[in-house]
């Protein structure tokens, strides 16, 4: 069992942690590791909700996307990072 604790991140240390500088994607290092796109709002509002991982660190992007397509997100988007330990036994 592992043991979680996240923090919010700012845009821009979401991109320190993710981007590779020299082309502002995902650096090869990180890959999907859990991912809900609800473009339609079937669930609720339109969501993408992305999580990367890297061998225990992990990367969460949320958008709150607008209704109408080309319209602005609805709400700000969101960044957590964590890192994945394993629980001790007590």
């Amino acid at each position: 069992m592992s043991n979680t604790s996240y923090t919010s991140i700012s845009c821009k240390e979401r991109d320190a942690h993710l981007l590779d500088p020299r082309t502002g994607r995902p650096a090869g290092i990180w890959k999907p590791y859990s991912s809900l796109t609800d473009m339609g709002g079937e669930f609720g509002a339109p969501t993408m909700d992305i999580t990367w991982g890297f061998m225990q660190m992990r990367v969460r992007d949320v958008r709150w996307l607008s209704w109408e397509l080309g319209d602005k997100d609805i709400a700000p988007c969101e960044h957590y990072f964590w890192i994945e330990t394993e629980a001790q036994d007590d």
